[in-house]
């Protein structure tokens, strides 16, 4: 799931209590974030019902990547 904003990511995280929340930081810009996002999406249907992925584009969100 994409993170648009705060509010968002804090009512993920609110109605997902028992679950782990993965926030994956990253930019469109870099190499090393493409590389690994097919890794952690992959964990996200391996996992599908213990964790929640958010997905956090770090150039839109900057003070949503600053607290994660």
């Amino acid at each position: 799931m994409v993170v648009l904003g705060t509010e968002e990511i804090k009512k993920v995280i609110l109605e997902n209590p028992t679950k782990l929340i993965l926030v994956d930081c990253f930019a469109q810009w870099c190499g090393p974030c493409k590389r690994i996002a097919p890794e952690i999406h992959a964990l996200e249907k391996q996992y599908n019902h213990k964790i929640v992925v958010l997905t956090v584009d770090v150039d839109k969100c900057e003070d949503i990547a600053a607290e994660y």
